[in-house]
């Protein structure tokens, strides 16, 4: 309210003084309500080559070699050895969502979600195998759930609720399956991307909460 009533001063002298500062005062209005770059819903293209932005980070763990970067509006794993992850750094609720373009997806990459980046834990949908695995400290362990089948090209979400209920989509094709996670094993984390090869690429990803 105090802010307001500052701005709402700032206007009444402006008109007093016949002051032509309209758009002084638009600039401070809009200055103030603009969201962070990384608020949800989070939208990457990865335009352009070299590192991804200041919204994603990638796990700190020795299984972890390679590195996602931006390839001319994919992310892809480009350099280093090992698996490679990078998990989105902003607010992230434990109902989250990632949609993404898998554009190749021959060699094991997929979404992730729930990641966390001290240590490379997560749910991740290997999408050319049409399974979700445990991963733990960037080692990935079987589940009893399968997922739709994916084509080079399809548009895919993976998402979970406040809970341990997970479902994946190939909206493509209008094809979903739900599993749920009777182990509990992550309860918070990050949504994000994970590579196992570098000749994988993964297109315009959205991350939101459902």
């Amino acid at each position: 309210m105090k802010k307001l009533s500052v701005l709402l001063s700032f206007l009444l002298l402006a008109l007093q003084a016949n002051v032509p500062n309209a758009q002084m005062l638009q600039a401070i209005v809009v200055g103030q309500s603009m969201a962070s770059p990384c608020a949800l819903p989070f939208t990457d293209t990865f335009s352009g080559t070299g590192a991804l932005n200041s919204c994603w980070i990638s796990p700190v763990s020795a299984n972890w070699g390679g590195t996602v970067t931006r390839l001319s509006g994919y992310a892809a794993w480009t350099s280093g050895t090992g698996n490679a992850m990078a998990l989105y750094t902003g607010t992230s609720p434990a109902a989250q969502s990632i949609t993404l373009v898998a554009h190749v997806i021959s060699h094991g990459a997929g979404p992730v979600l729930r990641g966390n980046s001290a240590n490379g834990n997560g749910y991740w949908w290997i999408v050319n195998s049409n399974t979700i695995n445990y991963l733990t400290s960037g080692v990935g362990y079987a589940t009893s759930a399968t997922c739709p089948t994916v084509s080079a090209g399809d548009v895919i979400t993976f998402s979970v609720d406040s809970s341990f209920n997970f479902t994946c989509k190939n909206v493509s094709t209008s094809t979903t399956n739900t599993w749920t996670d009777s182990s509990v094993i992550y309860s918070s984390g990050k949504p994000g991307v994970f590579f196992v090869s570098n000749l994988d690429l993964i297109g315009t990803s959205v991350i939101s909460s459902p």
